[in-house]
């Protein structure tokens, strides 16, 4: 039987905190390896990384990984995302920030050092990944048709920023001759996306507004999170305000005074 894997603890004069490293395979178990790293404003962060916005979901530690050779249990839906997230083959790691893995939570003062540093940590990744789950058949169609919106903007924009209520937006959408079935099966996809635990988080302000650069997935598609903040316009649908809050403050958007704002508010 394998060992539970143990933490080593953290210098907090230091401001260290984990990274996890993603081991690259096609096996079943999935395998990581646990570091530390230092935020202190006189210490270079010398690993790149991203870091993963997420629900927990059901709270029970139902599947377990291997972390430096040991056990370690973790939920249903951080499994997932760590299948989709993991690189196939062998060698091409990948180095992420998850909270229930590079943070002991049953270690009470560990936790509220780290939770002040949290916001530095979204802001330094290379990436914020945005994980909204497992996608059902609308979702899936509309992350299809948002990646063909996605491709055609690239080709289309040269580099040009495009505010969300531009009418281009429109015009492009419009120009892919969608059938109205595929147009509702969006709609629905879309309030099916928006419906996920993670808007309801109490970070997630924090953890989309401190993020330069996202992406955001779902089972195994991922847009940019311009293209779903555009998505509720070509659509012709308004979300609850609380999600539109969330879409307005999405990287790669013009969000300078309502990200203030609502960093404010946390």
């Amino acid at each position: 039987m394998m060992e539970s894997f143990i933490y080593e603890p953290l210098d907090s004069e230091q401001h260290d905190f984990r990274l996890l490293t993603l081991l690259g395979g096609d096996e079943k178990q999935i395998r990581c390896r646990i570091s530390h790293y230092s935020l202190s404003s006189d210490s270079a962060i010398s690993k790149p990384y991203e870091a993963l916005s997420y629900a927990w979901g059901v709270t029970a530690f139902v599947e377990c990984i291997e972390v430096n050779d040991k056990e370690f249990w973790i939920t249903e839906n951080l499994k997932t995302a760590l299948d989709v997230l993991r690189h196939r083959d062998k060698g091409n790691d990948r180095t992420l920030w998850i909270d229930a893995i590079c943070v002991n939570q049953e270690d009470l003062k560990e936790c509220n050092q780290q939770v002040p540093m949290m916001g530095e940590i979204f802001e330094k990744a290379e990436q914020v990944i945005f994980w909204l789950g497992k996608a059902t058949k609308h979702a899936r169609t509309l992350m299809r048709c948002l990646n063909t919106l996605e491709s055609a903007f690239v080709d289309r924009s040269e580099g040009e920023h495009w505010e969300i209520d531009d009418t281009r937006w429109l015009g492009l959408w419009n120009s892919f001759g969608f059938a109205e079935e595929v147009k509702q099966a969006c709609v629905t996809g879309l309030e099916f996306l928006l419906s996920q635990p993670w808007f309801e988080r109490v970070w997630i302000i924090q953890e989309v507004a401190r993020a330069s650069v996202g992406t955001v997935c779902i089972s195994d598609f991922n847009v940019s999170p311009k293209i779903l903040a555009v998505a509720p316009v070509v659509l012709d649908t308004i979300p609850d305000p609380h999600c539109l809050s969330i879409l307005s403050i999405m990287p790669g958007l013009a969000r300078s005074s309502s990200r203030s704002s609502m960093l404010h508010s946390i």
